[in-house]
């Protein structure tokens, strides 16, 4: 089971990769990394969708976790609808399945509340499964990936708020 966790911004997307384990049950980042673009406007748009393309297509993910929209950010909502607008729009039309999860919910799966602050989802990613990262971007977009697995029921071992997260999710399919 592979799992890819993007979290979609024009300035650096993070993204990671979850793979089997060694041992029955456990799994391990494959893959983490921040994707930046040099361009601008349209050009920009298209160099992080194939970048994002080029990580699915050498991956095989069984479920892509895209950060869904931070309707709290009115001034950044454009580019990033743009940029969600176009990745979502290449999963669809090459038969990828993902899903989208509230920023609150990604908050809420990796540290128990939904109003976290990032320096306490990184705290929360860190103690629940040890994974480190230079950026926020790729925290985010590891505990995108953890949701996914979680959501596919094959990472059982889940707390209560994590379990209500997956249930919405599945709610709201």
């Amino acid at each position: 089971m592979i799992v890819i966790g993007l979290d979609l911004s024009l300035t650096s997307t993070g993204a990671v990769v979850l793979g089997p384990g060694e041992e029955q049950g456990d799994f391990c980042t494959e893959e983490s990394l921040v994707i930046k673009s040099k361009y601008k406007g349209e050009a920009r748009l298209e160099h992080l969708r194939e970048q994002i393309m080029v990580l699915v297509s050498l991956n095989q993910p069984d479920l892509i976790v895209i950060e869904g929209y931070a309707f709290g950010r009115p001034n950044a909502m454009a580019p990033i609808a743009e940029l969600g607008g176009v990745v979502k729009h290449s999963l669809y039309i090459n038969g990828w399945p993902f899903i989208l999860v509230p920023p609150t919910r990604v908050k809420k799966f990796a540290c128990g509340k939904g109003n976290a602050k990032k320096d306490e989802v990184r705290l929360g990613v860190y103690k629940r499964w040890g994974f480190e990262a230079k950026t926020n971007d790729e925290v985010d977009a590891y505990a995108l990936a953890r949701v996914g697995l979680a959501y596919l029921g094959v990472d059982d071992d889940l707390i209560k708020p994590q379990i209500e997260v997956v249930k919405d999710l599945k709610k709201s399919a």
